[in-house]
């Protein structure tokens, strides 16, 4: 009879070890996968799609979907649900235009300051103002002897 209650308390033990891992796996292990796959690989998901499909948005956002599920299915980890990757995906795609958008910016501002600078310095070699000062090269020979 004793044996018989100190099987039962080990299997109930494996059995609660084995529903703490399964549970520990659903709720903290496969989320946590999931989470850095989707950080990790959803940009260069978007910008090798973006690559193959550069004038259409709707065939870039559903290639960028397919490419993040072979993903998925490559590590042999479950995917998030349409909605997370959907979002992720498009989140990527609208930051790579606000990217896109601040460069050109940013190449308008160089642009407006090379011709700002181009105006405020004069196109002559040298100015009235500042002395011309000739550089020559001198070789000290006499120095070596002392080494």
């Amino acid at each position: 009879m004793i044996l018989l209650l100190i099987g039962l308390f080990i299997i109930g033990l494996v059995f609660i070890g084995f529903a703490w891992y399964i549970i520990n796996y659903l709720l903290v292990k496969l989320p946590e996968q999931q989470r850095v796959m989707l950080e990790t690989f959803t940009i260069p998901a978007v910008k090798s799609t973006k690559q193959q499909y550069l004038f259409n948005d709707e065939q870039q956002h559903a290639a960028a979907m397919e490419k993040m599920y072979d993903i998925f299915k490559e590590f042999n980890v479950h995917p998030p649900g349409y909605d997370a990757v959907d979002t992720k995906i498009r989140s990527a795609i609208y930051g790579m235009w606000k990217e896109e958008d601040t460069l050109e910016k940013l190449r308008a501002d160089i642009e407006k300051m090379k011709i700002d600078i181009e105006q405020m310095i004069p196109h002559t070699q040298t100015s009235p103002s500042m002395p011309v000062i000739e550089v020559t090269k001198v070789r000290d020979t006499e120095g070596i002897g002392r080494i």
